[in-house]
């Protein structure tokens, strides 16, 4: 489903579907060729009426609707009189710190079920249709069009690129595709733009599957911005009944796998015979765990295994393992998966085969060519050497194509940063100056100062172990060990790649990778693209700006390649981004296409957040919308619904496309960002959570848990993101308690019991460390 809407999009942009324009509203705009216009019913299209409970103009689900991503604020988006184009009032973004807002109004299909959701909204948009000459509603079939008009002023250097208005359509899974779109390439600075969104070709009308359109403006622009829009008008020139074409079809459930005790080789071989005879196993290398199984040159290993009692299904059923071949061998390695039919008789389904040496690879079989017509529950992994050497095999998965990709089922994901420092000279993230917020209680935090004892950090709370240099062996290997002690399998690194300010950090993820390889564990990359699109790393141009980003996780994939603890999906190393929704999705392909140029890889992608509307290059998401300010003051109630509501967009997300999208659950302790409030002191803003610790971060997991087998991974946000308050490591002011809290979570998630004890890990690194934080003379050395 992701290549069609891919693809159609692509077709679309090619053969002109999408006409952008951009002018004065003074200006001339061109008139549509065919057709007698019929306008839909947008409620309020000027944002004339005020309600007290929305700042856009109307009330939730009866116009209007907005959501805020990235830590933006309610306040920053408002009503105004300032600017306007008809009418009074348009509505205004000018936001706090950087980040995503998407404004947008729903108009469903009448008649269908899906709509009742949207009864009020829908009976005002009937009235409105009803009392107005030139109204109608919108149908299957039609071909859709739409303008608004759009200012754009504050600060000049702002990249406009971010701001879009486009027409989606939505089917009852909760799949989204583009009819028409505008990206505001030509928006001029400091007046207002007339935007005119055209479609003029069959395969932009809305499809037969459809139950709703959505006219919306999805705006990711950094502080500074002032963005309004008014004036919004949408419908279509030609409409009829049906006749939309495309349905959207995908698999019917995410699939099922079969559950293989000690599939790692941990405890030996009973798994695997080589002419009747258990294969030998070996601790010298291994993917995951300790120990692999030893396949010796131009010999088959074979493991039959059964569905039965499983939801695997036939037409999607696939076979596992990871195989490392050695640099100076020569030949393949194939992995077959065969099924026993009603003679007894074992038939080939489907194979996969390498010749990569001197790493691990991941062959999977795919899909079976005949639909699985001929696949039962009894099958057979076959995994043949075809090298003249021997070659070693690791994790043997089998299940639905979509639900195996060389990991375990259940995985947590421990989010970390590298950013801080002691060294005598730099303090990293533990310094900051919001003095500029003096009136709003900013100050300079400064950790060469001394206070009660400890030194003043940037954070409300203080680190158990002192204020640490992220760059100290001795302090990975104790993180690790705590993070891996709470049951998680990786650790997620933020990278800013070559950021001049951030170099050492690099240094940070290199130790890491060492450290996570030696304790069975995986790194991942977090991967920030304001690194280079807020200038940070300046380019000429965004277009320079995208290929930097290729060339950045090229930069990263040839260097971490060959290492162990490198996180990989279906073999390919899996890439993460925080601040998806500064790209779009044509840019995120333009940089994966660049990848898969130098490296061989089509990266999977995981993102930060539903938002954009364009996903055709993302496989998996989490919801990092960390902070909403109605949390100012909530109770354990109302962080579990809101908990709930963030992990829902993700499962939701998933779901609208079964089996090629895998949702992430994410789990945190609250939020307070006190010392650098808002990372703006001058604005004075401080977001924080009421009941951030240990109440709010019970009802996170609570939330996790309610979707139960929904749910593969968990993402923990974060570590030690001191300065946001968001932190699990052990503190003075909580002890172990969100450690504990982590531990028993994981276990309840992946139904593993995890016991160690985590206060013990502290108390030896404490007893046995060489360099001691705590001691406020001291600092790292390296």
């Amino acid at each position: 489903m992701k290549k069609l809407t891919a693809i159609v999009a692509a077709i679309l942009l090619l053969v002109g579907i999408f006409p952008f324009a951009a002018c004065s509203p003074d200006e001339e705009t061109e008139e549509p060729v065919t057709g007698v216009y019929s306008a839909y019913p947008v409620l309020d299209a000027g944002f004339e009426t005020e309600y007290e409970t929305s700042p856009v103009g109307t009330e939730p689900d009866r116009g209007w609707d907005y959501s805020l991503e990235n830590g933006m604020l309610p306040d920053d988006f408002t009503r105004t009189s300032e600017f306007k184009t008809e009418g009074e009032y348009s509505v205004k973004l000018e936001p706090v710190i950087g980040g995503y807002i998407s404004l947008y109004q729903v108009i469903p299909l009448e008649g269908e079920d899906y709509a009742a959701k949207f009864e009020d909204q829908l009976a005002d948009q009937k009235a409105l249709a009803e009392g107005g000459e030139g109204y109608a509603l919108p149908k299957r079939g039609d071909i859709v069009e739409a303008t608004a008009d759009i200012y754009v002023g504050g600060t000049e250097q702002t990249d406009y690129m971010g701001v879009r208005m486009m027409v989606e359509q939505e089917n009852a899974k909760k799949s989204k595709s583009v009819i028409a779109q505008y990206d505001g390439v030509a928006l001029e600075y400091g007046k207002w733009n007339t935007v005119s969104v055209q479609a003029v070709a069959e395969e932009s009308v809305i499809r037969d599957d459809s139950v709703l359109i959505i006219v919306s403006f999805k705006m990711d622009v950094g502080e500074g911005a002032v963005i309004c829009v008014d004036n919004v008008q949408v419908g279509t020139r030609s409409s009829s009944t049906g006749g939309g074409g495309v349905t959207v079809e995908g698999y019917a459930s995410r699939g099922d796998y079969v559950d293989i005790p000690d599939a790692g080789f941990e405890e030996g071989n009973e798994l695997f015979k080589i002419a009747g005879v258990n294969a030998q196993t070996t601790d010298s290398d291994s993917y995951t765990g300790g120990s692999s199984m030893v396949l010796p040159a131009a010999a088959e290993a074979q493991y039959t295994v059964s569905s039965e009692g499983t939801e695997v299904a036939p037409e999607t059923v696939s076979a596992g393992i990871w195989v490392k071949i050695p640099d100076t061998a020569e030949g393949s390695v194939k992995l077959t998966l065969r099924s026993r039919n009603a003679d007894s008789v074992y038939a080939d389904v489907a194979s996969a085969e390498t010749q990569v040496k001197g790493r691990w690879v991941y062959l999977k079989t795919p899909e079976p060519a005949d639909a699985g017509a001929d696949v039962t529950e009894r099958l057979r992994v076959c995994i043949v050497n075809n090298t003249d050497a021997e070659v070693l095999c690791d994790f043997v998965q089998v299940g639905d194509w979509q639900r195996i990709n060389g990991n375990p089922i259940k995985m947590a994901f421990m989010a970390y940063q590298p950013w801080f420092r002691n060294n005598g000279v730099e303090w990293g993230n533990w310094e900051y100056d919001s003095s500029a917020g003096a009136a709003y209680g900013g100050r300079l935090y400064d950790p060469s100062v001394i206070v009660d004892g400890r030194r003043d950090v940037a954070s409300v709370y203080d680190p158990l172990i002192g204020a640490y240099d992220s760059t100290d062996p001795e302090v990975l290997n104790y993180h690790a060990d705590l993070i891996k002690a709470m049951g998680c399998d990786v650790i997620q690194v933020n990278y800013y790649a070559d950021l001049a300010s951030a170099r050492y950090q690099l240094e940070v993820l290199e130790k890491l990778f060492d450290i996570c390889a030696e304790k069975d564990m995986k790194v991942s990359i977090l991967y920030e693209p304001k690194i280079h699109l807020n200038g940070w790393i300046p380019h000429a141009t965004r277009e320079e700006s995208i290929d930097a980003m290729g060339k950045d996780l090229v930069k990263f994939i040839e260097t971490y390649d060959r290492h162990v603890a490198l996180l990989r999906y279906n073999d390919a190393p899996m890439i993460e981004f925080f601040g998806l929704n500064l790209i779009k999705g044509t840019e995120l392909g333009t940089i994966k296409a660049y990848v898969k140029e130098q490296t061989g890889y089509d990266i999977p992608v995981m993102g930060d957040g539903v938002g954009s509307g364009d996903y055709s290059n993302v496989m998996s998401m989490f919801q990092w919308t960390l902070y909403n300010g109605e949390l100012a003051e909530c109770d354990a109630q109302e962080a579990l619904a809101y908990c709930r509501s963030i992990n829902a967009r993700a499962v939701e997300w998933a779901q609208a496309d079964v089996g090629n999208r895998v949702p992430v659950g994410i789990v945190y302790s609250g939020f307070d960002d006190t010392p650098v409030m808002s990372w703006d002191p001058a604005r004075g803003v401080i977001r924080k959570i009421g009941n951030t610790g240990t109440e709010f971060y019970t009802q996170s997991w609570a939330a996790v848990a309610e979707y139960g087998d929904e749910l593969d991974w968990v993402l923990m946000a974060t570590f030690n993101d001191w300065t946001e308050g968001t932190i699990l490591e052990p503190t003075v002011q909580n002890g172990h308690a969100l450690a504990d809290l982590t531990q028993s979570g994981i276990s309840q998630f992946k139904g593993v019991s995890y016991t160690a004890s985590l206060q013990a890990i502290t108390e030896n690194y404490l007893a046995t460390r060489e360099h001691d934080y705590n001691d406020t003379n001291y600092h790292y050395a390296g």
